[in-house]
């Protein structure tokens, strides 16, 4: 039997309802390409989905605008702390909770509530760049290998210019093709990391 097939024929009680749940994002999980799926960070207790989107169904509850300072250059960590101030600012101002974030580019970002409450909401989707996968503030669902580390800070050169989350993430990509051409090395995605050092990583 389908397992669809299978929970259609089972009368759940209300008090199942949250194992039920769990059991089909698992599934869900499972029919999506595991390499795509990543486990998002938290900040401020909120989860932070930076240029991914979340496996669990949920509702926007309001979209804000954000900014971050770069005087100090800021890690990523301190990018995403700074963006979550103005949506809890925002979340003061309109009395609305929200769950976690999602962040995208050129756009406003939106606060989101999840519509079940399971152990499985920190679940995302993450698109390739460059044919590659990239997990910014967030670790890969699938198991892998750790093939190697490569150093690229978040400034430009000589004149110090603090990059963007996105510019840094570009420039690691053109640095980790160097690097895998150079060492005859192959990798599956990068784990982007908070400051300088980021993970070359091949999946099982």
């Amino acid at each position: 039997m389908h397992w669809l097939g299978y929970f259609r024929s089972v009368n759940f009680k209300t008090s199942d309802m949250k194992k039920v749940l769990f059991l089909v994002v698992f599934f869900v999980a499972l029919g999506a390409n595991a390499q795509e799926l990543a486990r998002v960070s938290k900040t401020m207790n909120k989860y932070v989905f930076w240029y991914s989107e979340p496996v669990q169904p949920y509702e926007v509850v309001f979209s804000f605008a954000s900014t971050y300072s770069t005087n100090p250059c800021p890690t990523i960590s301190g990018i995403m702390s700074q963006v979550m101030e103005f949506a809890v600012k925002e979340s003061g101002m309109q009395s609305r909770f929200f769950d976690g974030i999602i962040v995208s580019s050129g756009a406003r970002d939106m606060a989101i509530k999840f519509k079940s409450d399971t152990t499985q909401n920190d679940l995302a989707t993450i698109n390739r760049i460059q044919g590659k996968y990239v997990f910014v503030f967030s670790q890969p669902y699938k198991d892998s290998d750790h093939i190697d580390e490569i150093k690229v800070y978040a400034v430009e050169g000589f004149s110090a210019k603090c990059l963007t989350i996105t510019q840094r993430t570009e420039k690691i990509l053109k640095e980790a093709e160097k690097y895998a051409t150079k060492k005859k090395v192959e990798y599956d995605a990068i784990i982007q990391g908070d400051d300088a050092m980021h993970s070359l990583i091949k999946f099982k």
